[in-house]
């Protein structure tokens, strides 16, 4: 057998079948006005709902947004020397996470699982048989991949896909042996989360079906991923040929922990190194459901996961509207510790639970904004990476990468393979970022909605700045902490700008970035300030997914040259 170690993936409907490709996600989703209302599976609860381990209090609401505050304006969540994903995943070689700066201690060290994409394609084999689509991949930093939508109605095994009155309705959205073609020609480890149906509660299917991948198909992945949002499943415990356009058949959380505890043993017997996601929640307000899971199977599962799409308001939103969530108790720097405390206090004996924000993107989640893949967008979500990297995420998955229309939505590719500005974040300027320990470098400015990162390894630095906010521009001093004169190389974009531009200089005592501006600085280690470059271990992964002492793409060089004092404005 041919072994392709790890990956992710995004599915693709048939295209005869568009309705089926409908994001479905719990109305719950993270929308801000629901700080008032919250609606549960046909119930309504009044007064504020944001719970802290276990208490849906309005003590809880305000515990949350200290958090967020905490992490947002402060040192954020300090990172821990070794990342848990079940087997030594990734280590921090001793001291990598205690280098001191002139901006103080690390507060994380990005994760080598960081960066991953929910693999969705215009066809089920555009992933091998689309060259645009492998090139766009091969410039973004993603090396974690994984398929969510439309992974229920898929017997992958015989390449059937069901509809929802149990009738097949074509082959499957996702192709895995196109999948391993793909992962074999990359010049990075293609690390894989896949996933088997769940909502017919079938083990012994589940079990069928993932001895045929790993036996069959030859591919073993890093995670198997054991059913998508339960919580919004119709058709639970029912085969799919006797599906009905009628069902209302849901588990309850109890039973969703006791079906993955059964699944987990059936798969193990057919492949005895397998690890499991214990959950991929569709709402980080799924309490219950990561209680019943932590609580039943923490024995048997590796990771977490939950998605979120944070939005303000489903219709008619403004760009105002759009940007609001980045400051909302719906952002990353609230909902991810919050539920890592809802996971671990169900089980406060267990240790630390891995928890992946396994899809994300900005709302609706039942439907993209009109604002889906345009430059807000990009910046909406360069503003979620700054949180994400600081709240020390374990796994950052971007929904999507390809739509099924001329439309972007979700995606960062169209059906024609044009780039979305979203595309173009990830192509052109976050593949910049260095991966290493990662600091607070600013304060938050009184402005608002404005989000920094400054990450650093062996050699290299970059400094992200993002400037959300729609009033007015944002000047950021750097002398504090990288030196004046030193080469750097600028990746600068803002919505005048048709795209990112890039020039190489020297660093400047300040930076003014306008409004709805992105700036990427990208420089030696050398240009901070002592003791900021002092001696930094590499980060290593055994799964090949380590973090090397050199930058993600080089920048170019260029001569020195000294700038005033003036601030000097970019994009």
């Amino acid at each position: 057998m041919t072994e392709v170690d790890s990956g992710s993936q995004g599915s693709s409907a048939d295209r005869r079948f568009p309705d089926l490709r409908r994001k479905l996600v719990d109305p719950r989703q993270s929308k801000l006005p629901d700080l008032g209302v919250a609606r549960y599976r046909g119930t309504t609860h009044s007064g504020p709902i944001r719970r802290f381990r276990g208490k849906e209090t309005l003590v809880g609401l305000l515990l949350g947004l200290a958090i967020s505050w905490l992490v947002s304006n402060t040192n954020g969540i300090p990172g821990s020397s070794t990342v848990d994903v079940g087997s030594s995943e990734t280590e921090i070689v001793p001291g990598a996470a205690s280098v001191a700066t002139s901006i103080g201690p690390p507060i994380a060290v990005t994760p080598a699982t960081f960066w991953s994409l929910d693999l969705q394609t215009n066809n089920s084999s555009g992933i091998w048989s689309d060259g645009a689509v492998r090139s766009f991949l091969n410039a973004t930093p993603f090396t974690w991949f994984r398929y969510g939508e439309l992974t229920e109605e898929c017997n992958i095994s015989a390449n059937v896909m069901y509809g929802p009155n149990g009738t097949p309705v074509g082959p499957c959205a996702y192709d895995l042996t196109a999948l391993k073609s793909w992962c074999r020609s990359v010049s990075f480890a293609c690390h894989l989360v896949l996933p088997l149906p769940a909502e017919n509660n079938n083990p012994a299917e589940d079990a069928f079906i993932a001895n045929w991948i790993v036996h069959t198909v030859g591919i073993r992945p890093q995670y198997w991923s054991i059913g998508n949002e339960p919580m919004l499943w119709r058709h639970y415990g029912i085969p799919w040929a006797n599906w009905s356009v009628r069902d209302h058949s849901r588990p309850t959380p109890l039973a969703y922990a006791r079906q993955l505890n059964a699944t987990i043993q059936a798969v193990r017997a057919v492949d005895p190194g397998a690890r499991f996601m214990g959950l991929e929640a569709a709402s980080p307000n799924d309490l219950p459901w990561f209680t019943e899971v932590a609580r039943l199977d923490r024995a048997g599962i590796a990771a977490i996961g939950y998605h979120s799409y944070p939005f303000t308001t489903s219709k008619n939103e403004s760009l105002q509207q759009f940007l609001a969530p980045l400051q909302s108790p719906s952002n990353i720097s609230t909902t991810y510790p919050l539920v890592q405390a809802d996971v671990g206090s169900a089980c406060p004996r267990c240790g630390s639970i891995p928890v992946f924000l396994h899809e994300f993107n900005a709302g609706p989640g039942n439907g993209a904004s009109p604002f889906g893949g345009s430059y807000a967008n990009a910046v909406f979500l360069a503003g979620s990476v700054v949180q994400a990297l600081r709240a020390n995420v374990t796994q950052f998955t971007v929904f999507n990468l390809q739509s099924d229309s001329s439309q972007f939505g979700y995606s960062l590719l169209n059906r024609t393979d044009a780039i979305a500005p979203t595309g173009r974040l990830f192509s052109e300027v976050l593949n910049h970022l260095v991966r290493g320990g990662v600091y607070s470098p600013v304060p938050a400015p009184s402005l608002g909605n404005v989000w920094s990162v400054l990450t650093r390894d062996a050699t290299r630095g970059s400094l992200l700045i993002v400037n959300a906010n729609l009033t007015g521009p944002v000047t950021i001093p750097t002398t504090s902490y990288l030196r004046v004169g030193s080469r750097v190389h600028e990746i600068a974009w803002n919505s005048s700008t048709p795209g990112p531009t890039n020039s190489t200089g020297s660093v400047s005592a300040n930076y003014t970035i306008p409004a709805m501006g992105i700036l990427l600085l990208s420089f030696s280690a050398s240009a901070l300030h002592a003791p900021a470059h002092g001696s930094v271990s590499p980060i290593r992964s055994s799964a090949g997914a380590g973090l090397s002492s050199a930058p993600v793409a080089a920048s170019r060089r260029a001569g020195s040259r000294w700038v005033s004092a003036p601030p000097r404005t970019v994009g």
